[in-house]
């Protein structure tokens, strides 16, 4: 059987759920083998990951050189037909720049292009570093001010979400996940995703949202609880799509998961940009609407918001662009 390599490492979520996500979908017709040095793999459930699907992880706490080695040791020893790379052309530590240009041309090469610091793209010369080594780009929802958008290989798909529309959970159940004792109230929910001291500070934040809004009912979803946070307002559970499509609006960072799915299931996302060394959050939070930058403003923001906004039990209706990227590459390594 045909298997792809999906190379999605990065420290937080983000690259390891749109990894996952094409990784979900393409295991249908493929073996799947997905390449992460996420501290968040181990909080994967397993009924989330198809049985031809392979999570390699790799330790996150390794020096740079380490994972370096540990990275080319698997795709040098690894077998597979298509190797597909999240966000770094070259690597997240530039292993891939000596790489690739020895890895036999029969290897399709696929490059998912998410937005990009235009520093780090003119200073380790991307653009002609694609053009050499990547015969196709997709640029999963991200728009035509990505750097790299003008080249020829390119092709573009809806955002990719870890869950199909028709996947997500009945709304019942994910208000149950939310422990919402009264339905009815308006709910927020706080994403604390992120750098441990942003953690920090969603979890406070989450904390003068219940006092501000004694009739909203206030949820922060976090891997752990963030010590600012009460543990009565803590809800862990994995991916955050299931539960925030209850949810009267959303506060979080601006990272790529968060505003994709806010955006698929029509919900307001109060948006803080933190700082990243290649993403540029900022981009994505004026894109979101709602960009705020200061926990105040967003207390405001949300007071704002509410009286606005309402839910539905509808199943809501969306094109998963993992979908669509999967039978871009099937068609792309078939011919």
């Amino acid at each position: 059987m045909t298997t792809w390599l999906i190379y999605g490492l990065g420290g937080g979520w983000g690259h390891l759920t749109r990894s996952l996500a094409l990784a979900r979908v393409a295991a249908h017709h493929y073996d799947i083998i997905l390449l992460t040095n996420s501290p968040y793999a181990a909080h994967i459930p397993p009924a989330l990951i198809p049985r031809t699907c392979q999570i390699q992880t790799i330790a996150p706490n390794l020096s740079a050189d380490a994972t370096r080695q540990q990275v080319l040791y698997y795709l040098q020893t690894l077998h597979y037909q298509c190797l597909i790379i999240d966000t770094f052309p070259r690597g997240l530590g530039g292993e891939l720049a000596s790489f690739l240009p020895s890895l036999s041309e029969q290897i399709s090469r696929v490059l998912i292009h998410r937005d990009l610091n235009p520093d780090y793209v003119q200073s380790k010369a991307i653009r002609p570093f694609v053009q050499q080594y990547y015969s196709q780009i997709l640029i999963p929802g991200e728009g035509d001010r990505v750097p790299l958008a003008d080249l020829p290989q390119v092709q573009h798909t809806a955002p990719w979400l870890i869950r199909s529309a028709a996947e997500l959970p009945d709304p019942a159940m994910a208000r149950s996940l939310l422990r919402l004792e009264a339905p009815s109230q308006p709910t927020v929910v706080v994403c604390a995703a992120g750098e441990p001291h942003e953690q920090h500070q969603l979890g406070e934040l989450a904390t003068h949202l219940a006092m501000t809004f004694p009739q909203v009912t206030v949820r922060c979803l976090a891997p752990v609880c963030p010590l600012t946070c009460p543990p009565n307002l803590w809800v862990v559970h994995y991916p955050a799509i299931d539960l925030l499509q209850v949810a009267n609006v959303v506060v979080g960072g601006a990272g790529y998961n968060t505003v994709a799915e806010c955006q698929a299931l029509g919900l307001p996302l109060v948006a803080f940009a933190f700082p990243r060394l290649y993403d540029r959050q900022a981009e994505r939070a004026n894109r979101s609407g709602y960009w705020v930058e200061h926990p105040a403003a967003a207390i405001s923001m949300v007071r704002r918001l509410l009286p606005a906004t309402s839910r539905a039990d509808a199943r809501p209706a969306y094109l998963n662009g993992a979908v669509q990227a999967n039978a871009i590459i099937r068609e792309y390594t078939s011919i």
